[in-house]
Formats: structure tokens, C-alpha cells, sequence
């Protein structure tokens, strides 16, 4: 092969290449049971987007709480699906609470993207479903009232407002009790918390070794042949 040819095929299998990774969506599956507090918090590990968050009540006094990373906080959007009652709150990488949404009419819990609030910016968050009335407190107190509400989707859409709002979160309280369920919480605008090399992360890191070494032997080609 000459070394125009060799030329072609690198950029052809770099475009390949590209577009695989650009494809790649996973979903997180709960692994045992995801704890309910930071220092504890399931932390989602993959690669590519992160598109669906699938787990499991145990009971209805069980909150799961997941560490993720928002790339798109203006396109972020984190919905459950119905069946029971689950409320959706956010966390910022120091655990002050940052939005909650509860289906007060029925609906589905979204916290999404075209309404009043956005989460701030890029970064990692926790992510917590729970059952209604079950919600999360701080050394403070209660970090959620609910009487700063934000009209969206028709639920309920709170800032952090409670009296433990300043403080990251310690406990979770006011459960009531009941069978579990399972949930799946559809995300868009987010990744995994920690990164990991996949069957297709994985290729693309072999593909670029091999592209360097035809690369080398191009050039070393060359220069022999010049």
C-alpha cells in the first residue's frame, strides 16, 4: 500500500471510530441495594451516554441514590414512569439539594429541560428517588418545603427552600411503608460518574494504537523510499 492509500484508511477508520463512541448509550443497572446518602451512593460507572437508570424498592421507607454526571445541564432531563408514587430530587457534588419534583397531579416525576429551572452547569450531581412523602433532610432540617414552587409539567417543582437548605444532606425522613417496586429513570443530557473502558471504548483504544503504528510505518516507508 502506498502511502496516500495508508493516508485514506487512517482517516477512514478514524471516522469510524468517531462515530462509534458518538453512538454508544448504556443504562446503569442497581447493583444490591443503592444506599441513601453521599459518602454511600452507587456511583454509575461506564462510558458514553448515560440514557436510563433501572433499580429496585425493596420497601416503600428505600431511597436509592445514584452519583452521575450531567454533560448537558440545558438539555438535562431525568423522568420515572408510574405505577406509584416517586418523587425525584438532585444534588450538587457537596449535597445541597438542588431541585425535587413530586407527581402531585398524578403525572410522571421529570425534572427537563425547557422549563423554569436547569441545573447550573456541567459536573457531577446525585441523583435520589424515593416514595412520596419520603424526603431528604440536613443537619439543618427539612431541605424541601415545597412553598417555593416552580409551575412544570404539571407536578410540583421545588427549590431547595426548608430551613436545612444551606447544609448538604445527612437523612431521609417520613416514609410511609409498603411493598417496593421497581423503577427506570430515562435520562438524557447525562453520563456516568466514573468512566470505564467498554467493549467499544476499549476498540476505539486499540483502533487509535493501530492507526498510530500505520501511521509510523507510512512515514518510515517514505523516508527509506525517498
Amino acid at each position: 500500500m502506498n502511502f496516500r492509500g495508508l493516508n485514506r484508511l487512517l482517516v477512514v477508520m478514524a471516522a469510524l471510530a468517531i462515530m462509534a463512541g458518538g453512538a454508544y448509550a448504556a443504562t446503569w443497572n442497581e447493583t444490591g441495594d443503592a444506599e441513601p446518602l453521599l459518602g454511600t451512593a452507587q456511583v454509575t460507572t461506564g462510558s458514553g451516554p448515560l440514557t436510563q437508570i433501572s433499580g429496585q424498592f425493596f420497601d416503600r421507607t428505600d431511597v436509592d441514590l445514584y452519583k452521575i454526571q450531567i454533560t448537558d445541564h440545558v438539555n438535562f432531563t431525568a423522568q420515572t414512569g408510574l405505577g406509584w408514587d416517586p418523587m425525584l430530587w438532585l444534588f450538587n457534588s457537596s449535597g445541597l439539594g438542588v431541585i425535587a419534583d413530586d407527581d402531585y397531579l398524578g403525572g410522571s416525576p421529570k425534572l427537563s429541560k425547557g422549563t423554569i429551572y436547569q441545573p447550573p452547569s456541567n459536573g457531577i450531581y446525585y441523583l435520589a428517588i424515593s416514595n412520596f412523602p419520603h424526603g431528604p433532610y440536613s443537619s439543618g432540617g427539612n431541605i424541601f418545603t415545597w412553598e417555593n414552587l416552580l409551575a412544570s409539567d404539571g407536578n410540583y417543582v421545588s427549590t431547595p427552600d426548608g430551613p436545612g437548605a444551606g447544609l448538604p444532606l445527612s437523612s431521609w425522613s417520613g416514609a410511609w411503608e409498603g411493598p417496593g417496586e421497581p423503577y427506570t429513570i430515562t435520562l438524557e443530557g447525562a453520563g456516568f460518574a466514573d468512566l470505564a473502558l467498554t467493549p467499544i471504548t476499549g476498540g476505539i483504544w486499540l483502533l487509535g494504537g493501530g492507526l498510530a503504528g500505520l501511521w509510523m510505518l507510512g512515514k518510515r516507508r517514505k523516508r527509506l523510499s525517498a
